[in-house]
């Protein structure tokens, strides 16, 4: 899969029927469409906020126009489920956000 100037390797498993990527190392899991505005969430995820930069987002998967997300330690209060956010223009809804204590 091509996303910009990368090449995105898809891995296929069991578990997920349309397989995962590791992106900036964010776990995506892939549904029919393979929407890349996923990976574009990624690298914009806050960006302004050095202190939530890649360091709690583990997992996010996209299907239907909304999004779920998966936080190391604590969910952003502008992640939390229920809300929405603008992905490349559109808003997406925060199906199912949670957070893991690895």
């Amino acid at each position: 899969m091509q996303y910009k100037d990368n090449e995105i390797e898809v891995k296929k498993s069991s578990k997920h029927e349309y397989g995962w990527s590791k992106y900036n190392n964010v776990y995506v899991i892939w549904d029919e469409d393979y929407d890349t505005r996923i990976l574009s969430f990624i690298d914009n995820y806050d960006g302004d906020n050095e202190k939530y930069k890649y360091d709690n987002l583990i997992a996010c998967s996209e299907h239907k126009g909304s999004i779920m997300l998966m936080f190391y330690g604590f969910v952003p209060f502008e992640y939390a489920k229920g809300k929405s956010i603008d992905i490349c223009g559109d808003s997406w809804y925060i199906e199912k956000s949670f957070y893991r204590n690895l």
